[in-house]
């Protein structure tokens, strides 16, 4: 581990890096793609950043490079969005969650600025349409995030230093996922949102050097955040091959209590999947958000299609808000 310490503080390899600007999203820059993968900022007139995913990353301070943990003053306070990825955090009514952080911690800007967050940045090829609420960003999870990672389609790693971290929006949202032999709803991505120069960062996995400390943010948030989703369960951020990856027979209880309806009905799995391809999809999706599920499972043995199987957007997640 590339590590060096000044003094009683770690300062990590990527703290010098060459600072980003916008011109490396641009044609002949250094994470340019013809065809990138766009997230609503979600202005009046609509704005769409470009979506880089940063992995190895630590916050820095910009004189000494040393590391700043996620729990020091300059940065506990910072307002974080929740659940907004698919609005964007410009987008501002009464159903627009407004900030979560510490009572107290508020900072005033000069306090914030000189930080910088680095780290190895790819660019993300475009994946096709967006869903019903403007939002699959939830299927960007540690695991989804470490295949895309490893499969050689992205444009990277590009090693970049982006600055005044302490003025970025940021968004944290909450998906199901695999953990420990259980079908979870956890925090699973962290944005932080640069306007000025048209990118939006998907945080993956932290340099260790600030790992712990932005572990202990998100098991303190996920109980935070059980008030206003009892579902979320503190689940580690960081990719764990171990305990994040599925066995191949697994399903989540959702699929499987659909798989069961079917069972019950006298159909045989293959019959019953081309018989009510939308209630399987459907469970699929439904299990991938994350949160409360309120369907009728039994519309699919009834042949009844309504619009009324889909959850509302608060139960979803996907368009709720939530001050905590």
């Amino acid at each position: 581990m590339d590590v060096h310490r000044s003094g009683d503080a770690p300062v990590f390899e990527f703290a010098h890096s060459p600072v980003f600007t916008s011109a490396d999203v641009q044609r002949r820059g250094a994470l340019y793609l013809p065809s990138a993968r766009y997230v609503p900022l979600g202005t009046a007139v609509e704005r769409w950043l470009k979506l880089l995913i940063l992995t190895s990353w630590a916050i820095t301070d910009d004189l000494t490079g040393e590391v700043i943990d996620w729990s020091h003053e300059r940065i506990e306070g910072l307002p974080c969005f929740y659940g907004g990825t698919g609005r964007g955090p410009a987008r501002r009514d009464e159903h627009r969650p407004e900030v979560f952080s510490k009572p107290g911690t508020s900072i005033q800007v000069e306090g914030r600025r000189g930080l910088s967050i680095s780290g190895q940045a790819y660019a993300l090829p475009d994946m096709g349409p967006l869903g019903k609420w403007n939002n699959e960003f939830y299927l960007l999870t540690a695991v989804r995030r470490s295949e895309m990672l490893t499969s050689g389609n992205l444009l990277g790693p590009i090693p970049r230093r982006f600055t005044e971290f302490g003025l970025a929006a940021r968004d944290v949202e909450h998906a199901g996922r695999y953990f420990g032999h259980e079908w979870r709803t956890a925090l699973s991505q962290v944005f932080v949102y640069y306007p000025d120069e048209g990118v939006v960062l998907l945080l993956h996995d932290p340099h260790p050097v600030a790992r712990p400390s932005f572990e202990a943010w998100i098991q303190e948030q996920s109980i935070q955040l059980q008030t206003v989703c009892p579902d979320i369960f503190p689940v580690p951020y960081t990719f764990d091959h171990e305990v994040m990856v599925p066995p191949d027979d697994f399903r989540p209880p959702l699929v499987r209590a659909w798989e069961s309806l079917g069972a019950m009905a006298g159909f045989e799995p293959r019959e019953w999947k081309e018989h009510d391809f939308p209630g399987w999809l459907f469970a699929q999706i439904v299990s991938f958000r994350g949160g409360g599920v309120d369907w009728d499972l039994t519309d699919g043995v009834e042949g009844h299609d309504s619009d009324d199987d889909w959850p509302s957007e608060s139960s979803s997640g996907e368009e709720g808000g939530h001050v905590v």
